[in-house]
């Protein structure tokens, strides 16, 4: 007969157990290397440290040899030369009561001090000289003596008048007894000076100082006037010397040998000459050695570390294996 209907599906069976666990294959062929990744940028410079401070200074080295001396410079003129050349010179010393014994030896001392800065001889200086007080006395004339000791001994021993005053009259005997060519004056063969040194005024009541003081000067005689202390009368000293140019003062008896030095100067010294050239350079010395180098400074601070770059890309992942 007809084959019958298929019967219904059964119901699954309960699942079986797992199987044991296969064997491991072996690893595959490792895949190559992926490429590099690009190199970052490079970071930012930093700010320099700061610098050390400086080393110890080295010691000084040597001095150099002294460099050659220099080509001496052409000399200059002449000049604050103080040689007085032949002259014929005469005092006209006061010697009145005011001056008190000290105040004469101050002015002895003076013209004697005057005296020693001259050459006295026949052919160069001859000395006189005159004293006065109410009267005048002659020292002693221009051809007396021929050397300068005598010279100041004789004005050195001169006594004391210690009287009155007569000026007029002590210029009047100058010219009649000194500046005469019987006394050894030279006649202005060589220039004639007097010098009148007065603590006061003359007490004559006629204008005896101004007729003797320009009959002198008409003769050629050049004349100076030296007043000493506050009893002076200008007025007198200035018609005593002609001009202010050879009138001096003293503040006081005391002053007289420091005015010394000052009076020959302004007499009888030729002023100082401009200085002469410069000379030539020396050659310069050789240089001194080198000292020994100071240690070195301590290192400055390490600047900030710059910004890292930025990381390369990764590189292609290999194949597998």
């Amino acid at each position: 007969g007809a084959n019958g209907a298929n019967g219904l599906n059964g119901f699954d069976g309960t699942r079986g157990r797992d199987g044991l666990k296969g064997v491991k294959g072996s690893n595959g062929i490792a895949g190559d290397n992926g490429q590099p990744g690009a190199q970052g940028p490079r970071g930012s410079n930093a700010e320099p440290g700061l610098p050390g401070p400086s080393g110890d200074t080295g010691a000084a080295g040597s001095r150099g040899d002294v460099g050659l001396k220099g080509f001496r410079g052409a000399p200059g003129p002449s000049g604050n030369q103080c040689t007085v050349p032949a002259i014929d010179l005469a005092f006209v010393l006061d010697s009145s009561g005011s001056l008190q014994q000290w105040g004469w030896d101050s002015v002895k001392q003076f013209a004697s001090d005057i005296v020693g800065r001259i050459d006295v001889a026949s052919n160069l200086a001859r000395i006189s000289a005159l004293q006065f007080s109410s009267r005048s006395s002659v020292l002693f004339t221009f051809d007396a003596f021929t050397s300068r000791s005598d010279v100041q001994n004789a004005l050195l021993n001169a006594p004391f008048m210690a009287r009155g005053t007569a000026t007029g009259d002590a210029l009047r005997t100058a010219s009649s007894s000194l500046f005469n060519p019987a006394t050894g004056f030279r006649n202005f063969a060589v220039p004639a000076l007097v010098i009148v040194l007065t603590d006061g005024q003359t007490q004559e009541t006629d204008n005896s100082v101004q007729t003797w003081s320009d009959q002198l000067r008409a003769r050629g005689v050049t004349t100076f006037s030296i007043g000493v202390g506050s009893e002076v009368n200008i007025t007198e000293l200035q018609i005593i010397a002609g001009t202010p140019s050879r009138q001096f003062t003293v503040s006081q008896i005391g002053d007289l040998s420091s005015f010394v030095q000052t009076f020959i100067q302004s007499v009888f010294c030729v002023p100082p000459p401009p200085p002469g050239a410069t000379g030539d350079k020396g050659f310069r010395g050789r240089d001194g050695t080198n000292g020994i180098a100071g240690a070195q400074g301590p290192k400055g601070q390490a600047g900030d570390n710059g910004v890292p770059g930025a990381r390369g890309s990764q590189g292609e992942q290999g194949l597998p294996g």
